[in-house]
């Protein structure tokens, strides 16, 4: 167990360094949003890039990951809803709010550090291929759950629009199609270009994290606190349980492969789920407040997760 702190609490100090720094006015917000535009458009672009050129997928794609996680986080998803709309009684656009703060994690920007720092490079192919279609997925359940749910009465075709918008613009999912693309018609990488994307993947890992931090620092609790815990819970605990069961008991990946599927899935919530509530006018201070609370929660949570799927 202590092993574990050891690899995981230098990532969330990371984190915490640039909450201080942001809280206190050692970075401005145009400061962070800069860092987290560098992080988001280029440094993790490249990094998927690099990696799936140099490996690329699979002859026999192992289905299995993607269908273990994002099973389980869709599930999540729709429990969530119908929780937020049955026992707490909220609209059906702040249920699919609801739903979108207990299944969508910080797969990136928290996700990449925290696996490759536990598990090392060994588990950059389950990781990349998890983050490579996390838009591909997500994207469509968040926006059509909104669309169905008449949030600030956007339709069917605005719901459509917004994911063509998102997919084309999205630079993961470029450069996962940019790596796909050049590992299967293109040269060996360049020495040049190999070496440029790899010091511009290093920066990725504390830069995101640093980010990640600066941005929470702007926000505030508020809202529906005890509906915001019971959130966390069902982000933090049921769905890496889910997301276990369907990965080693139903589906039996290899260990090292469900491990990166329940540690992606045992993340705090992530600011994309704000910025859904945002789009779609829902619920916005109670997933604030969601995210702020599963944050602080997973500095021990994660942890332990990672320690229990190593026994």
């Amino acid at each position: 167990m202590e092993s574990v702190f050891d690899a995981i609490l230098p990532v969330f100090g990371i984190l915490v360094i640039g909450y201080l720094a942001a809280r206190f006015g050692f970075m401005e917000e145009a400061a962070v949003d800069g860092l987290s535009k560098f992080v988001f458009n280029f440094a993790v672009p490249l990094l998927l890039f690099r990696k799936i050129a140099q490996a690329g997928l699979p002859a026999d794609m192992p289905w299995e990951l993607p269908i273990a996680y994002y099973a389980g986080v869709i599930a999540i998803f729709l429990f969530a809803a119908v929780l937020g709309a049955s026992l707490f009684r909220r609209g059906r656009a702040e249920a699919v709010s609801y739903g979108a703060a207990a299944c969508y994690g910080n797969a990136v920007l928290m996700g990449i550090p925290v696996v490759l720092a536990t598990y090392g490079d060994g588990a950059s192919l389950p990781l990349f291929i998890i983050i490579g279609i996390h838009t591909l997925v997500m994207v469509p359940v968040m926006s059509l759950g909104y669309a169905f749910a008449g949030g600030k009465g956007r339709g069917l075709g605005g719901a459509l629009g917004d994911i063509a918008g998102d997919l084309v613009r999205n630079p993961i999912l470029i450069g996962l199609l940019a790596g796909l693309l050049y590992g299967r018609y293109g040269p060996p990488l360049p020495s040049v270009v190999d070496e440029t994307t790899r010091l511009l993947g290093e920066a990725s890992m504390p830069a995101a994290l640093f980010a990640v931090g600066g941005t929470l620092a702007r926000y505030s609790i508020g809202g529906q606190i005890p509906h915001a815990l019971g959130l966390s819970v069902i982000k933090l605990v049921l769905l890496p349980l889910v997301v276990w069961l369907l990965a080693d008991r139903l589906l039996g990946l290899p260990l090292l492969w469900m491990q990166v599927a329940v540690v992606l899935a045992a993340l705090p919530s992530g600011v994309t789920a704000f910025l859904f509530a945002s789009r779609y006018g829902a619920a916005k201070n109670t997933v604030t407040t969601t995210i702020i609370l599963s944050t602080l929660l997973g500095l021990f949570t994660v942890p332990v997760a990672i320690w229990l799927i190593g026994r």
